[in-house]
């Protein structure tokens, strides 16, 4: 018996590791494992759920709907019942006389015009406007990658060109942004500056800054050439239009020139 003790014993020692042993390195790998997995989850949650990701910067401008009645009555202007069904290629906006302006709209103004009373087809969602104290403004929202291609950039740029020009792989359909920007409108000349822009979370100002004159001379080419067109088409004519510090905390936006008096959505 004592023979046998001393043969288990020796097979024991010799062919099997110590069950302490086996245990601390079966906790090990787990704990690794787990650590790994772990770090995966906070990248992915990180790139997910970082701001401006999934869904656009809020900048805290929280727009009622007086503040939509209250823009409309400083412009001198009305808007009938928009679009809840089809295309915008279905549709037409009709412009009523313009007539001169000179008034003063809010943040909250301003972005309830953008938030209210819209068509099913905006190509641009949720957007938020700021006025900051220093003569910068942000601005942030969703707008639709095709309608920026062929309204905005009206043609001029291709896909490829965009996405090369800010220095991007591919450009979702819906595109999440945020930017601040300084500027103003005179005499229908849009003089505007980014200062900072971010897309789906990502900070692409050094490439809209200042620092990639190709890119700046993209966006100048195509303001200008947006601007042009929505003054053909809507009798929109501004002599001024900026931001202007009305108290130590508030700004507001200063228009001077002539908007329609009317708009009106017409089915073809």
């Amino acid at each position: 018996m004592e023979g046998m003790k001393k043969m288990n014993e020796i097979y024991i020692n010799d062919d099997m590791p110590p069950a302490p042993k086996r245990r601390v390195i079966l906790w090990l790998g787990i704990a690794v494992g787990a650590l790994v997995l772990t770090l995966i989850i906070v990248g992915v949650c990180f790139w997910l759920f970082r701001p401006g990701f999934r869904e656009p910067i809020d900048i805290g401008v929280e727009a009622t709907l007086d503040d939509y009645q209250s823009a409309l009555n400083k412009l001198g202007m009305t808007v009938s019942g928009v679009p809840q069904k089809g295309e915008a290629r279905d549709w037409r906006m009709e412009y009523g006389p313009a007539h001169e302006v000179n008034c003063e709209l809010t943040s909250e103004e301003l972005t309830a015009l953008f938030a209210f009373n819209r068509p099913v087809f905006e190509p641009v969602e949720n957007l938020q406007i700021k006025f900051g104290e220093d003569g910068q403004m942000e601005i942030s929202g969703t707008v639709e990658r095709d309608w920026v291609i062929s309204d905005v950039l009206q043609g001029i740029y291709s896909q490829d060109d965009l996405e090369m020009g800010i220095g991007v792989g591919v450009l979702p359909e819906k595109i999440n942004f945020y930017a601040e920007i300084i500027g103003s409108i005179l005499n229908d000349k849009p003089e505007l500056h980014i200062e900072k822009t971010n897309i789906h979370g990502f900070n692409l100002s050094k490439y809209l800054v200042g620092e990639d004159p190709e890119a700046v001379g993209m966006i100048d080419e195509a303001l200008e050439a947006y601007w042009d067109a929505i003054v053909k088409s809507t009798g929109l004519s501004l002599s001024l239009c900026e931001l202007k510090k009305t108290s130590p905390i508030d700004t507001v936006l200063l228009v001077q020139g002539q908007v329609p008096s009317s708009m009106q959505w017409v089915e073809k």
